[in-house]
């Protein structure tokens, strides 16, 4: 009786359940720097409350206009991982095709960081990085582009818990900071480099990684100077050249909110 139950057809169907994913994969991890990557996005960011639908205060309406001019129409987040160090890279995208030109140039400026070849790229699948143009360029350069089942995101683990890692981080600075919630594409970039320099978790099968290094300093192979770092959202006073005075009384400081580090100049 248990054996005909056992391989009826409609019990079949209408019980079945996945399969549980293993607790550690079958994939062989990163030996250098760059060789295994993982990319993925997320998206769209929408926020409600600050729609153009909505009456916005003056006020509101000026900070994100000046948000959007300096980070741009921010509604998707691309994350990249480096598998050997864990090392994570962010874009702000304002659609999700402007991630292949994004990817072939981190994917080129970390070959020239490393000096060796990027073998593997690992991404979910999705129609932003499935173009014919895409998979040649990787096919030209040698990387291997491997794409996740529908519905499998566990195989892209590393860029999945980097996004919701990132995203915790963004949330606690704004809500830390009484900052509204527009303000996250600063908080993002800010919240880069403490997960950056507070991520040490490596895989047992890692073994010639040292564990104790931050990702930062594992992929930049330099100690990681901590002097620049300052609170999100607190009060700074940024001064004023005396070129850009009104006059010989005017402030020599500036009140301001510090929103994190520019990468684009030298701090």
């Amino acid at each position: 009786m248990n054996s005909l139950v056992k391989d009826c057809q409609s019990c079949i169907l209408a019980k079945a359940k996945r399969g549980k994913f293993g607790q550690h994969s079958n994939r062989v991890p990163a030996h250098y720097l760059g060789e295994i990557l993982f990319f993925d996005i997320a998206g769209p960011i929408t926020l409600t409350k600050y729609s153009k639908d909505n009456r916005l205060r003056q006020n509101d309406v000026i900070l994100i206009a000046a948000l959007t001019k300096f980070y741009g129409e921010s509604k998707y987040l691309g994350v990249l991982v480096d598998d050997f160090s864990r090392m994570k890279f962010t874009v702000l995208l304002a659609t999700k095709d402007e991630a292949r030109k994004w990817l072939k140039e981190k994917i080129y400026a970390i070959r020239n960081h490393t000096g060796k070849a990027v073998v593997t790229l690992h991404t979910d699948g999705a129609g932003e990085t499935r173009s014919n143009e895409f998979e040649s360029w990787c096919l030209s350069e040698g990387i291997t582009h491997l794409q996740t089942n529908k519905g499998t995101s566990q195989h892209n683990a590393p860029a999945e818990r980097a996004i919701q890692t990132i995203f915790n981080s963004i949330r606690a600075c704004c809500i830390q900071s009484n900052l509204p919630s527009y303000f996250w594409p600063a908080s993002c970039n800010n919240c880069l480099f403490s997960v950056n320099l507070l991520s040490r978790k490596v895989s047992p099968n890692h073994s010639s990684v040292d564990g104790s290094k931050p990702s930062l300093e594992l992929y930049d192979n330099n100690p990681v100077s901590l002097s620049n770092i300052k609170v999100f959202g607190c009060d700074v006073d940024v001064f004023i050249l005396p070129t850009d005075r009104e006059d010989r009384i005017s402030p020599r400081t500036n009140p301001c909110i510090y929103l994190g580090i520019d990468s684009r100049r030298e701090n």
